[in-house]
């Protein structure tokens, strides 16, 4: 069997990210970590992970999860001052990661709104793996 790999085409740079939270709420939670890896056309890949202080305590359930504590955050930059240079890497930049449409992209956009940035801009492309699995793998009555 002959080792074959199938790799993503783009014409422009991908900024695949994932948020580790103070928990589910996209309206009054916070981020504490953010891992992105930016993808680009010439093959090229920058992997960057930050703690963020929240300004809040994050709540042992959320701890419980991604083991990010109090503790971890304690000397890690607020939101509001890493936001700026954040939003301008990934403004021009297609979006990817798992479940980004329906939790990362929305409470992402919310943090920026607090510091007056907007996020995203219209007519970025979002490639959501939750997204491709669901098409892919339908859980529909008929399905089953």
């Amino acid at each position: 069997m002959s080792d074959k790999r199938h790799f993503l085409k783009f014409d422009k740079p991908v900024a695949c990210f994932d948020l580790e939270t103070t928990g589910a709420d996209i309206a009054k939670d916070r981020i504490v970590s953010i891992a992105v890896s930016f993808l680009y056309p010439d093959g090229r890949r920058e992997d960057k992970d930050t703690l963020v202080n929240p300004g809040c305590k994050i709540p042992a359930e959320a701890t419980d999860v991604h083991h990010i504590s109090d503790e971890d955050v304690k000397d890690a930059p607020f939101f509001l001052n890493m936001a700026k240079s954040l939003h301008t890497q990934i403004l021009e930049m297609d979006l990817a990661g798992f479940n980004i449409k329906g939790f990362d992209i929305p409470l992402l956009a919310e943090e920026f709104s607090r510091v007056g940035l907007e996020f995203p801009r219209k007519g970025v492309r979002v490639y959501d793996a939750l997204g491709i699995f669901m098409n892919m793998e339908r859980r529909r009555l008929q399905d089953a």
